[in-house]
C-alpha cells in the first residue's frame, strides 16, 4: 500500500534518518512525528498537523495489524512507513 501525497511548497529534506523497533502498537504515528520533528530539529508541536496529510488512527491500525508501507509528503518531508515484524520509519 502506498500514500502519496503532494509536498506542502517545502523542500524535501536531503538527510535520511531511520527509527526501528519491536512490533508496533497504536502509537505508531507519534513515533513518525517524532522523527520528522528530530529531522527538522523542531518540537513537535511547530510541525503542520499529521491529519492533513494522513489519518493517524488508519495510521495506526495499518502499523499494528499489516504488513508492507506507506509514503507520503508532510512538513516538506518524503516519510515511508514499513512494516513488517517491526516499524521502520525513513525521513527524507
Amino acid at each position: 500500500m502506498s500514500v502519496e501525497r503532494p509536498a506542502d511548497g517545502g523542500q524535501v529534506c536531503s538527510q535520511r534518518t531511520t527509527e526501528s523497533s519491536g512490533r508496533v502498537h497504536a502509537g505508531a504515528s507519534v513515533r513518525i512525528v517524532e522523527a520528522v520533528a528530530r529531522r527538522e530539529s523542531c518540537d513537535p508541536l511547530d510541525l503542520p498537523p499529521l491529519y492533513d496529510v494522513i489519518d493517524p488512527d488508519a495510521l495506526n491500525q495499518f502499523c499494528a495489524t499489516a504488513t508492507g508501507s506507506i509514503t507520503f509528503q508532510w512538513a516538506g518531508c518524503r516519510v515511508r512507513v514499513d512494516v513488517d515484524d517491526r516499524l521502520l520509519v525513513s525521513v527524507e
